[in-house]
């Protein structure tokens, strides 16, 4: 499951990364052409553009490719890492993994609005790190019983059976067979001190078992209740950057087209570039978020339960689930209480 997580947090970095490698070059692209303006008009004299105007258009201009190189950079990490888990040395996977969605498409397909948890104590429990705290504890139990064990007497009995003979020849003979049975009590009273404090010493050691199960699944609940909640408010980002980015473009267009018509100084322009740059790039971020948070759910529930479930059952032949329960995404996950055994 580690190798799995591991494996799609780097695809979904990989393809953020192409998205906003993107975006940067669509808006390259964009301010080049202001550029260009801004200088023509300075040149002739138009709208009173100034070199400071100009100054200011180049400004945004190298800005925006300046932040290309660092993408490809967090590109090519997630690429190498992402070919180390895929067992094979590191090479560009472009070419076998595509471009990517379009530039005004979501950077990651068939991202679910939803979570269906179903019974987080439940889902908690097939995680293998809690279901290994727990076995731990149910054997250590056992100790307890094995060490108080000692504080009774035993009794046991020994016996032999065969046959004896001087003669080699009448060895098998019926008046040849013997046997012996011999009871036996034993009872280690003068090491009762001894014993008592063995007993004594396994309890100690199975409350510290059953403390670190509870600090197990306090440590579960915690990472999936950060993972529900990550997924939660980065879709809500989302939708309010998305919004806030088409208010963005919109308004970038306009004041390009005011500027032109000499109605709002270059400055407004810049900084309606400036902040669509800005909000373009977070909204890549948020999208990719909501994947990794996914990923992070997944990860947390020790994701891969439906299979795990569907051997067990199909092996006691009961019917095998198609899938959890679906729940509410509600950020409240109780811990489940440690069995003590």
């Amino acid at each position: 499951m580690t190798l799995l997580a591991d494996a799609a947090t780097n695809y979904v970095q990989f393809r953020v990364a192409q998205q906003r490698i993107k975006i940067a070059r669509d808006n390259v692209h964009i301010q080049e052409g202001v550029l260009a303006l801004v200088e023509d008009q300075y040149k002739v004299g138009i709208n009173k553009v100034t070199e400071l105007d100009v100054d200011q258009a180049k400004t945004v201009l190298e800005q925006t490719r300046s932040t290309i190189p660092a993408l490809q950079i967090v590109l090519g990490q997630a690429n190498d890492v992402l070919c180390i888990l895929l067992g094979m040395p590191p090479h560009d996977l472009e070419a076998e993994l595509g471009p990517g969605p379009d530039l005004n498409a979501e950077p990651l397909p068939s991202i679910p609005n939803w979570v269906a948890a179903g019974i987080p104590a439940d889902l908690l429990r097939r995680r293998p790190d809690v279901r290994s705290a727990e076995r731990q504890v149910a054997a250590q139990s056992a100790q307890v019983g094995v060490a108080e064990a000692d504080l009774y007497p035993a009794i046991f009995v020994n016996g032999t059976l065969g046959y004896e003979a001087q003669d080699l020849s009448k060895l098998f003979e019926s008046q040849s067979f013997m046997g012996s049975i011999t009871p036996n009590f034993r009872w280690n009273i003068l090491n009762y001190g001894r014993i008592a404090n063995n007993v004594h010493l396994q309890q100690a050691r199975t409350q510290e078992l059953i403390a670190t199960y509870q600090n197990q699944v306090l440590t579960a609940a915690q990472q999936v209740q950060t993972a529900l909640r990550g997924f939660l408010r980065s879709r809500e980002q989302a939708e309010y950057l998305a919004r806030s980015v088409k208010a963005a473009v919109a308004a970038s267009q306009v004041g390009v087209k005011q500027f032109k018509a000499g109605t709002v100084p270059f400055n407004t322009v810049f900084n309606l570039e400036t902040t669509q740059v800005q909000q373009q790039d977070q909204l890549a971020v948020a999208q990719g978020n909501i994947a990794l948070n996914l990923i992070n759910v997944y990860r947390a529930l020790g994701g891969g339960w439906q299979l795990r479930m569907q051997k067990e059952q199909c092996g006691t032949g009961s019917p095998a689930p198609i899938a959890p329960s679906p729940a509410s995404t509600s950020e409240q996950l109780p811990p489940p209480r440690p069995t003590g055994e």
